[in-house]
């Protein structure tokens, strides 16, 4: 297989209607090979997010008085309609932003499983019921949709994470949606939206505005009609929308993100040495490190250390970089010139941190296919812990503290025990994911207590269930509640309500009072 372009046009969705792009446009290209156009797409404005959020505030009423089993037929139809698509939309996402065939179809399993998921929601529990110690009371909960929620995604997930991971759960509880993609990869949504259409979701319901954060993001988080914002993105980014959102004059308004990360995984010389080179090298290369979980720290045992250092380099100049739909790819391109500047920035914090350098790394330019596209080769380092400055973000070295989003790996070892990994892997102001390789059941309470975020024992950083809460900590998180398990308790009220049987003590007034009450009642009965 060779890269496709494609000749795709989009507007905005709004209202049930697919617009016209219009004079002003944007464009994606293959990352594999960037002389292919993938789409052109509205550059949006603020009276484009105008429209779409007035037309999922007028939907609300209706969506929202759709019983809840009904709402679930429509997510469970049209999981059916992308499932009969899955090559084709799994291919897109290759071509879209580079991973490899089998990472991309899983991408759309991934989104169509969420749907299904959510669906299932309706015949679950919806609330709970609570004792109390007043005679005669019962009091229970029901959750109740918040309004319009805007979602602001990605590119590295282009499926699962608008589709499956924001929009179901809001939509299934009775919200409805602006959405707006990543303009890098903008395809999946709207080919998602299409099969929307298809399914029959009312009007309004779902919306689509496309472009840039400044352009149409950012209006979007701050349209005072908006009352939840998910974001899933940087750090930087999400943090200025979050201060931007937390203005007092937004009285209902919740924002949501998940950020970035500098994730680590801990190596133990008690741990199984063919299991912690599975777990270092997939945890560095799939999505050619281009997932916010990806690891780029790798802390180990400083017995294990030059032996393991050599096995991982090895692992990693024989991995396959190109192309995602040749078979036996493992690392596709960067996303874009902005990553490779970035690359090139961390390849340059390398040489001034390392004191080895186990794998060069670099833009590779060798051949027509890799001259054509956004490749890169993995990278491998060491660099020695220095308590009195990388203890401390503020002064530490940039290869370990800030976040590569591409294969540059840094070794890190250790020699006081798991307590000193741990807090290796602590010394940076996020807090998304780590791992360890042990079998020593007192090491891995040590990592349970106290490593950052998601946790993995004996796995790579990489992976992730549906039904599980995925929660950061520091600047990887705000808001607390990211991910499929939590994101429900973000894009709906959790309302107690309680009922009296009668007499209700709660109402006792003075005899005086309850007599003049009595014959008031008695009057008008």
């Amino acid at each position: 297989m060779q890269p496709t372009g494609y000749d795709y046009r989009y507007g905005n969705f709004i209202n049930g209607r697919f617009c016209e792009p219009g004079a002003d446009f944007m464009t994606s290209t293959n990352p594999a090979a960037t002389h292919l156009g993938i789409s052109s797409f509205a550059a949006s404005t603020e009276k484009d997010v105008n429209e779409a959020v007035g037309a999922a505030r007028e939907a609300y009423a209706g969506w929202s008085s759709l019983p809840m089993g009904a709402r679930a037929d429509l997510l469970e139809k049209w999981a059916a309609l992308a499932d009969a698509r899955i090559d084709e939309l799994g291919r897109l996402v290759t071509e879209s932003m580079g991973k490899p065939l089998a990472e991309g179809k899983g991408d759309i399993l991934f989104a169509n499983l969420s749907l299904r998921y959510f669906a299932a929601q309706a015949r679950q529990a919806q609330g709970e019921v609570f004792g109390s110690a007043i005679a005669g009371k019962k009091t229970y909960t029901l959750r109740r949709p918040r309004g319009v929620v805007g979602v602001i995604s990605p590119w590295n997930f282009p499926a699962m994470i608008p589709i499956g991971w924001q929009a179901a759960p809001s939509l299934i509880y009775g919200n409805t949606v602006v959405i707006k993609p990543s303009e890098d990869s903008p395809e999946l949504t709207m080919e998602y939206t299409k099969l929307a259409e298809e399914a029959g979701f009312p009007r309004g319901v779902i919306n689509v505005v496309l472009g840039d954060g400044p352009g149409a993001g950012q209006p979007l988080a701050l349209h005072p009609d908006v009352n939840v914002v998910l974001f899933t993105g940087s750090s930087a980014v999400g943090k200025k929308l979050r201060q931007l959102v937390s203005d007092p004059s937004y009285t209902d308004k919740l924002f949501f993100g998940e950020l970035g990360g500098k994730n680590g995984i801990i190596i133990s010389s008690r741990g199984d040495y063919e299991t912690a080179l599975k777990a270092a090298w997939k945890s560095s290369v799939l999505t050619t490190n281009q997932r916010c979980v990806s690891a780029s720290k790798i802390v180990v045992d400083r017995k294990l250390l030059p032996h393991f250092a050599e096995d991982l380099a090895d692992l990693l100049a024989d991995t396959s970089v190109g192309y995602g739909g040749k078979e036996g790819v493992v690392m596709g391109p960067l996303i874009n010139q902005d990553a490779l500047d970035k690359y090139e920035r961390h390849l340059a914090y390398g040489e001034e941190s390392w004191s080895t350098t186990f794998l060069p790394g670099g833009i590779l330019r060798d051949t027509e296919e890799q001259r054509g596209g956004n490749f890169v080769s993995a990278t491998l380092g060491l660099a020695e812990f220095d308590w009195k400055r990388d203890a401390d973000p503020r002064t530490a070295s940039r290869i370990l503290t800030e976040e590569a989003f591409s294969p540059v790996i840094t070794l890190i070892p250790y020699d006081d025990g798991v307590r000193e990994a741990v807090s290796i892997l602590n010394a940076t102001d996020y807090g998304l994911a780590s791992a360890i390789v042990t079998n020593d059941v007192n090491e891995v309470g040590v990592f349970e207590s106290e490593a950052p975020g998601v946790k993995y024992i004996n796995g790579a950083t990489v992976a992730a269930e549906i039904h599980l809460p995925f929660v950061g900590e520091k600047g990887s998180n705000i808001g607390g509640i990211p991910g499929n398990a939590g994101i429900v308790s973000a894009v709906t009220h959790t309302t107690p309500v309680s009922v009296f049987s009668l007499p209700n003590p709660t109402l006792a007034v003075s005899e005086s009072m309850s007599e003049r009450i009595r014959k008031m009642a008695e009057k008008r009965s």
